[in-house]
């Protein structure tokens, strides 16, 4: 009999086991596929700077392509008192304003007409001063370089912030390259492809409240982690933090947004939301928008963090696969492979040849930064 139990007991085991493996099949609902197509604004009025709104379309959740980008828009910035602010329209659904006067006790609001002839209109908003940045600091911990933001508001008037951060760096390839290969002919190379700098624009949705603190203070909020080693110490890394106030309106969007966008995808994470922001369609009441349009000053500040501050933070990616070659004087003429050259290779004062080798292992360029060192570059 216990036997017979204990096949008995192993079998149900199975059958739970077989149904809860069965219960982890993919599925993918129609809703997720379905191309909607519903307008994106993304952008909000800079009170110290250009405005810069961007508008695009949603996209699936199973698209790998860059969202569809709406051009030809009639955008504008409009004031409650009175006042129109057209922007102006680039190629690539970008439009811009250049710096105002604002009127600091103003009322703003966004309106936006495309080309398929609807009309989106947002809520007037008010312009809020922003505080400024008290320090970007940084400690070595947990394996790699956590930035953080301090900030407070004198005046107390500011319990809401939203942040975003611009990431630098300087790299290098493992060769220099001297010379080019030109029709058959090697001539003397006039730029530098050997050091580049990358940019990276943060993804992730930074916001905090000091409503339930005594003060209005935020210390050591975390911006950044990057771990170490890394290409970004390789050289000289900067950051530079741009610091939002928001409207408690304004704060309660990006958090749904936050959770939505950072918690799904878990068994355990939250259900999705009706992310709903200050944007309608007037032409077509249903049909969602996604965005919302905010107003107010920016504050900023930069950071730089040298190689040699960070223990072990320094590394080069690009040397694990180089390989070096030489191609010898009399195959220049006729070479077609693949290998950018490097230097000249002389034999007890005879050149024999070039060294070269793997186009990443040389142009810089092939790993996505730019080799012209930014203005605010130091050196």
């Amino acid at each position: 009999m216990a036997i017979k139990r204990y096949i008995l007991h192993v079998i149900v085991f199975c059958l739970i086991l077989c149904l809860a493996t069965r219960c982890l099949d993919f599925y993918s609902p129609p809703a997720v596929n379905t191309q909607y197509n519903y307008l994106v604004m993304n952008g909000f009025l800079n009170g110290v700077d250009s405005t810069i709104i961007t508008l695009t379309r949603t996209q699936t959740i199973a698209s790998t392509g860059q969202p569809t980008v709406e051009t030809g828009a009639i955008v504008q910035i409009e004031q409650e008192q009175g006042g129109t602010y057209p922007l102006t329209a680039s190629s690539n659904g970008t439009y811009f304003l250049t710096p105002q006067t604002w009127d600091p006790s103003g009322n703003y609001r966004i309106r936006i007409q495309t080309t398929d002839g609807k009309e989106y209109l947002s809520d007037y908003v008010p312009l809020l001063s922003t505080p400024a940045i008290d320090s970007v600091n940084w400690k070595v911990e947990n394996g790699g370089v956590q930035i953080f933001v301090n900030t407070h508001d004198p005046t107390n008037k500011t319990q809401y912030y939203r942040w975003n951060y611009e990431e630098t760096w300087e790299y290098s390839t493992p060769y220099y390259s001297d010379v080019i290969l030109v029709d058959g002919a090697v001539i003397p190379r006039t730029n530098d492809i050997n050091h580049c700098w990358s940019y990276q624009s943060s993804t992730e949705i930074l916001i905090s409240t000091t409503t339930t603190l005594n003060q209005a203070i935020v210390s050591e909020f975390p911006i950044n982690f990057i771990s170490v080693p890394s290409d970004e110490f390789q050289y000289e890394y900067s950051i530079l933090v741009s610091q939002f106030a928001m409207t408690q309106d304004a704060y309660q969007y990006w958090s749904i947004l936050e959770k939505d966008s950072e918690g799904l995808g878990t068994i355990f994470g939250p259900l999705p939301s009706q992310v709903t922001g200050n944007i309608t369609c007037t032409t077509n009441a249903q049909q969602p928008v996604l965005g919302y349009f905010s107003a107010s000053s920016v504050a900023q500040k930069r950071i730089f963090i040298n190689f040699d501050q960070v223990p072990y933070g320094g590394s080069n990616s690009y040397y694990k696969t180089c390989l070096f070659d030489t191609i010898r004087v009399d195959d220049i003429p006729t070479y077609r492979g693949g290998n950018l050259l490097i230097q000249p290779v002389d034999n007890q004062g005879g050149l024999i040849g070039y060294s070269a080798s793997s186009p990443g292992c040389v142009d810089c360029r092939l790993h996505g930064g730019v080799n012209v060192k930014p203005s605010f570059w130091p050196n």
